[in-house]
């Protein structure tokens, strides 16, 4: 077979359906649900390969992205199946076609696939009869077939059949169906066979590709009596290449022909980039050639170290990882999981790798650079949106590599224990965190990694994986000294226990460093805003309404009395605010149409809130269109109308509408927004006419991103950048992972020039012609600063901050640099602290381990207490009598089975004590005295007071009390047992606590306690 079917362990029939015939299977194939149903069952497929049906339905182009897949997958017996589905639902004459070339090898394939892809289209346009006369490479027979097959079936179907004839007599039908095609008006047709198939070979013999020159036409493969003696080339083009000539960044001298010089008996490395890119083929993989600083950076890991790797974006520390990966997968001496402390490294022990990620997007992208290094080894990319891809532990033991996000992993290792899909620490051989930083506090990293360390305290002697920390920025935290930045990455270290923290310290690979990234050239704009503001005033003038609709309820009018000021509207600050407040209205509402009536005012404020962000950022067209869609969202929710009190929020938008077109539409230079004008600006200077170029403009939402989106489109100057969105996958419009990678591709091609994106764009994704980043009004952190530089990649390349006057985020940014320098110096003083002390170092991270531990045991056991009843917190306990609130049902823990006491300190204000008349004293507890209730016109008895163990506690009876469960109706109980609820059990921890809160309260005796007995 030819050697144009890389995967010899695959199917090698299958690439003549998915790259010979897929202009023919696109431009024919109706594809359904039934056709894939039957296609998955037949082959072993399904939804965790090849993802979900419907969705891949919806694609823009679902037979390509169906061909796509099963080119990925290359599964034996697809080419089997498939042409067996074609056949049974209703499209066999695409199966005759493919089946007729089934046995086509070598440069006649080539020379089919070219003549598929020219003709495709125009095949219902051939007459096949007419083009006979001029084949004279077919005898009789053949040509007695194909007008046979065209009276019988068409000729679409004998034009499919006489292609498939003439690839099998091979070159020389070239010039003969040219001449044919160009005899009966085709022409055109004849020029594009001619561009596709022969200019190679016309450059070769007539040192031009220009075929209007004066050459001799029995010397060109174009000429109608020629004989093509050229040699068909299907050479792919690289979607990374730009109009101009790449910059070399493979480490090593190019030679004349442009690859690789490599030294003898030298490991073959190449492209220090994140993504894969040069000339290799698809059979075999990329050269990995590291750079100077790259061997440095990865020198401790190849040595079995826990190691972090800091570097600046855009310089290979994929590369770095993957050189790490190769070392375990062809288990080269020095690396591999460790056990024991100090750690040590097991020979022979598991050599899987996980190599996690935290964007969704990031995993199709490090997949693909892996696989372009390690064809042979097999490699898997998982994502979230893969919920049903199967057991963790099953696709581990299938796959050498996998790529996933991290909660994937989380979820595998939280599972249950007697469970057979739990995943174990100890499975994995090496454990790869891109993008580090992140782990921390509850991110899924510090999950995995608290899981880690818990294992290497508690049980070192049980395997673990060696750790790969992979950054550019490690953030200083909180950090306002050199010192508290260090401690901060300190503690980022002892989550990832690192051994150590390796950047660039040799001056010549310092040197080399500095010559591969440089740092973009950084300018900021700080924009005025509008100078009639109208727009704006209607719309506050609108949300202060609704405002003071919220103010005539009980709940409203307490939420707006706290301390607090309103912030400010169309901030963030008022967007927290509002969260806030529909917290507390859905906590204390009185009655359920109250709660809706609130919790709806606090919806459109938000929207609102919403609509004065994006007329700052964007167009008032925009913001006013972000209101109206927000309306007609609810309209279309409902089927009865809005309800009164939505109608009157509805209404007062509608009063004011004619007067907001109006401002939208307005052509008055004082309505237009300043930092548009600015962005066209920019946009014109650095992207318009460089058609190498490309932007990513951050915004800090998605409406933001829409709404830009919407105005680069409108503008005609600007129309040619093609501007698209990238946003992340969450919430009912987030982008799915397919649609994801499918735009990330496009960018890349040039078919967008400039990516709109929220902070799903900020990290980690490699677009090497990215020269152009703007954040627009967007500002996080240090690392976020650094990120977002990272995001530009090409030489020459340029950072704008295009800041809004009125949100001083100017002194943010400053402060940023600051922080900046701050983390490096952090940085660099600790590498070199280890450096001058390993062992000082390793023994502050096992401290600092340590440290966390206690303090994540003494949360998980306050949160407990405070999860475990969280059902309970919404039982109020009241007095019988007089319905004086006592505690919640949460407060209450059980003693043996036998006493229930109250836990909260607080109950102290609620009741009084009078003496037991009759007192008893045990071997475990001794009644004090008895608890009634604390109101002054109230005499109703609640329980006893009782020392337990030595310990003063306050036990309640339940026939006493009322229990009133949020929104449900009041009920009483004569007994604990009959309460059905769980009570958690007291343990000695609480019971101490309870005394020592209450101890004070044995003499606390009320002076009218004599007459409340007396009344009793």
């Amino acid at each position: 077979m030819a050697d144009c079917f890389a995967d010899e362990d695959g199917d090698p029939k299958l690439k003549i359906i998915t790259d010979v015939f897929r202009p023919y299977v696109v431009e024919n194939l109706n594809l359904t649900s039934e056709f894939l149903s039957l296609l998955y069952s037949k082959n072993g497929l399904n939804r965790e390969t090849m993802g979900h049906t419907e969705q891949l339905l919806r694609e823009a182009s679902p037979v390509n992205v169906l061909l796509d897949r099963l080119a990925r997958l290359n599964r034996k017996g697809t080419y089997t199946a498939f042409i067996e589905c074609l056949r049974s639902k209703g499209s066999a004459f695409i199966a005759d076609a493919i089946e007729d070339s089934a046995d086509v090898e070598g440069e006649r394939l080539d020379l089919l696939r070219h003549l598929m892809q020219a003709f495709h289209v125009k095949l219902n346009q051939i007459d096949p009869a007419s083009m006979l006369p001029y084949l004279h490479c077919l005898n009789t027979e053949e040509k007695e077939s194909v007008s046979q097959t065209t009276i019988n079936h068409g000729d679409t179907r004998g034009a499919v059949f006489l292609v498939g004839i003439l690839c099998k007599k091979g070159r020389e039908v070239v010039g003969q169906l040219m001449e044919g095609l160009r005899e009966t008006g085709h022409g055109s047709l004849a020029e594009e066979l001619s561009e596709l198939v022969c200019a190679p070979t016309c450059a070769d013999t007539c040192g031009t590709n220009n075929l209007s020159q004066d050459v001799e036409m029995d010397d060109c493969c174009c000429g109608a009596s020629s004989t093509y003696t050229g040699v068909v080339t299907d050479e792919p083009m690289n979607i990374f290449e730009s109009g101009t000539p790449a910059e070399n960044t493979s480490g090593c001298e190019p030679s004349a022909s442009g690859a690789c010089a490599l030294k003898p008996g030298e490991l073959s490395r190449s492209s220090d980039r994140d993504t894969p890119e040069g000339d290799s083929s698809d059979d075999e993989p990329k050269q990995l050639r590291l750079r100077g600083y790259q061997e440095e950076l990865v020198a401790a890991s190849l040595r079995g170290t826990n190691s972090l790797v800091v570097a600046p974006t855009g310089t290979g520390k994929t590369v770095v990882a993957a050189r790490l990966v190769k070392a375990f997968l062809d288990r080269e001496s020095g690396v591999g999981p460790r056990s024991g402390y100090p750690a040590q490294v097991i020979r022979d022990g598991p050599n899987k790798v996980v190599f996690l990620v935290n964007k969704i997007p990031l995993v199709d992208q490090q997949c693909n650079v892996f696989q372009s290094y390690m064809s042979e080894s097999s490699i898997m990319g998982l994502s979230g949106e893969m919920s049903d891809a199967g057991s963790l532990v099953d696709l581990l033991d299938e796959h050498d590599v996998l790529v996933m996000t991290a909660q994937i992993l989380v979820n595998a290792l939280q599972g249950v224990k007697d469970d057979n899909d739990r995943l174990e620490l100890s499975k994995i051989g090496l454990l790869v965190f891109d993008e580090c930083h992140h782990c921390q506090k509850d991110d899924p990293y510090n999950k995995i990694m608290t899981q880690y360390c818990g294992v290497k305290l508690s049980s070192p002697e049980t395997p673990r994986p060696q750790v790969l920390g992979l950054t550019a920025s490690m953030g200083v935290g909180k950090a306002s000294t050199l010192y508290e930045a260090e401690f901060h990455i300190m503690k980022m270290c002892a989550n990832l226990d690192v051994e150590k923290i390796c950047t660039v310290q040799d001056q010549q690979n310092k040197e080399e460093l500095r010559q591969i990234r440089d740092k973009p050239e950084e300018d900021i704009f700080e924009v005025p805003g509008r100078k009639n503001n109208s727009f704006v005033k209607e719309i506050v003038g609108i949300m202060e309404k609704i405002e003071a609709k919220i103010s005539r309820t009980q709940e409203g009018k307490d939420w707006l009395k706290q301390p607090a000021s309103v912030p400010k509207r169309g901030t963030q600050g008022y967007e927290n605010w509002l969260v806030q407040m529909g917290k507390y209205f859905i906590e204390n509402a009185v009655n359920d149409e109250t709660r809706r009536k609130l919790v709806t005012c606090k919806d459109h404020l938000k929207e609102y809130n919403a609509c004065l962000y994006i007329n700052r950022d964007a167009r008032t067209q925009d913001a006013l269109d972000h209101i109206k869609n927000f309306l007609e969202s609810l309209q279309v929710g409902t089927t009865s109308g809005f309800s009164p009190d939505e109608q009157q929020l509805v209404d007062l938008f509608q009063d004011k509408l004619k007067l907001l077109k109006a401002f939208a539409v307005s052509p008055h230079p004082d309505l237009q927004n300043p930092l548009l004008q600015r962005l066209t600006e920019i946009l014109n200077d650095t992207l318009v006419g460089r058609a190498d170029s490309r932007g990513i403009l951050f915004c800090k939402t998605r409406a933001t991103s829409k709404a830009l989106h919407a105005w680069l489109q409108a503008t005609p100057s600007l129309q040619c950048l093609q501007a698209g969105i990238l946003t992340g996958s969450g919430g009912s419009e987030g982008m799915t992972q397919t649609k994801q990678g499918e735009f990330l591709d496009m960018f890349r091609e040039g078919k967008h020039r400039l990516m709109v994106a929220t902070s799903v764009a900020e990290e980690g994704l490699d677009i090497q012609q990215c020269n152009v980043v703007i954040c627009c009004n967007y500002i996080s952190n240090e690392i976020g600063r650094v990120q977002a530089q990272g995001r530009s990649r090409a030489r020459g390349g340029k950072y704008f901050l295009v800041l809004s006057e009125e949100l001083t985020l100017t002194s943010r940014e400053f402060r940023n640099r600051i922080r900046e320098k701050m983390m490096y110096k952090a940085t660099d003083s600790l590498q070199k602290m280890h450096d001058m002390n390993p062992n000082e170092f390793l023994e502050k991270i096992v401290k600092i381990q340590k440290e966390s531990r206690l303090e994540r045991q003494v949360k998980e056991r306050a949160l407990a207490r405070l999860q475990h009843n969280r059902e309970l917190m919404d039982v109020s306990m009241l007095c019988r009598k007089c319905s004086r609130h006592v505690c919640t049902l949460d407060d209450i823990r059980r003693i043996e089975n036998a006493h229930h006491v109250v836990l909260n300190p607080a109950f102290r204000k609620q009741y009084k004590l009078v003496p037991h008349n009759k007192p008893v004293k045990k071997v475990d507890f001794e009644k004090l005295k008895r608890i009634l209730c604390g109101d002054a016109s109230c005499s109703q008895e609640w329980g006893i007071q009782m020392k337990y163990k030595g310990c003063v506690v306050f036990a309640l009876t339940p026939v006493n009390l009322i229990f009133n469960p949020q929104n449900r109706s009041r009920r009483s109980y004569g007994k604990w047992k009959q309460v059905p609820y769980q009570i958690a059990e007291m343990d000695m921890e609480e019971l101490l606590e309870v005394s020592m809160n209450m101890e004070d309260e044995e003499d606390n005796i009320n002076e009218d306690d004599g007459d409340i007995w007396a009344l009793s």
